[in-house]
């Protein structure tokens, strides 16, 4: 008998189908101890934090955490206590033409990879949150359930089972991928209104610097700062107003000037609506709290 038929075996159950699904409770995991497989693995940290270590480099894990690991690959678990994963092992090379449709998914490719891959090891594949890792979790139960139930069609249930686990692991990676370039977009606009706020700046030039509609740009914004893009303009041009008042002695109408103000009646309507008092009052309340510091302060 082959040895990683052997072990898909040893694992879980009987059948020669290349997929098995290991629990490991927390207290069960070696301690450093070093280890390859036969077979691929896909390993998903349910609780507690951990090491991941492949050689001399380690890489912190913690519940939500997808790690894929490959034939051959040396690698073990550190401060492991209370680690509690469960591992879907499966021989690529016998399952990767059983699942038509997953090749447009980048991640098809890591799962059943042609020759070396350039991923590293260590790191997971991506981290899910609790409601995606619960319902992850919900399908290796069944995967482990279909295989040990020794029902009629147990090979085509336990594939049908796999195929959606590696789906939406695909998905939530290709969903993560999305967001994280939202992110980085909405990142650049961010960027983009603190280095321009002195001038005018609208949610339509910003829209178009990070090629989203209006609408998209506006929705996503909000969703990332907690602000929408005009207050959050405000908030920055009324923090530079603050701390030119702490700073220096310029009038009013310069720091208008300096904020993208229209005039200095401007500034103070826009500054009260921020911070509940006047230009002036603001800087007559910085100066007493420098003088009780010992900081001294300018008499004006």
């Amino acid at each position: 008998m082959p040895y990683t038929e052997f072990l898909l075996r040893r694992y879980c159950c009987d059948v020669k189908l290349g997929i098995a699904v290991k629990h490991i409770l927390a207290g069960l995991h070696g301690e450093k101890q070093f280890h390859q497989h036969d077979f691929s693995e896909i390993a998903v940290i349910a609780h507690g934090n951990a090491y991941h270590m492949i050689g001399a480099r380690s890489c912190a894990l913690s519940p939500g955490d997808v790690l894929l690991v490959h034939k051959g690959i040396r690698h073990a678990y550190g401060n492991a206590a209370g680690l509690e994963c469960v591992n879907l092992l499966y021989d690529p090379g016998r399952l990767r033409s059983k699942f038509p449709g997953l090749e447009v998914f980048s991640l098809f490719g890591e799962f059943f990879p042609d020759g070396e891959t350039r991923r590293s090891p260590l790191l997971p594949i991506l981290h899910l949150g609790a409601s995606d890792l619960s319902r992850l979790l919900e399908l290796c139960g069944a995967l482990k359930r279909e295989l040990n139930g020794n029902l009629p069609g147990i090979e085509c249930g336990a594939r049908l089972i796999f195929g959606q686990i590696l789906l939406a692991l695909a998905r939530w990676r290709e969903q993560t991928a999305r967001e994280r370039k939202r992110l980085s977009m909405i990142d650049k606009a961010l960027d983009y209104m603190h280095t321009h706020f002195r001038q005018r700046v609208g949610i339509r030039e910003l829209s178009e610097l990070v090629h989203m509609s209006e609408r998209n740009f506006y929705r996503h914004f909000r969703e990332n700062t907690g602000l929408n893009p005009t207050t959050y303009l405000l908030r920055i041009r009324m923090e530079h107003g603050a701390s030119i008042l702490r700073e220096s002695d310029d009038s009013v109408s310069e720091i208008a000037r300096k904020c993208g103000c229209c005039d200095s009646s401007d500034f103070y309507r826009k500054f009260k609506t921020v911070y509940g008092c006047s230009p002036r009052e603001f800087r007559r309340a910085a100066e007493k709290g420098r003088g009780e510091s010992g900081e001294g302060g300018n008499d004006r």
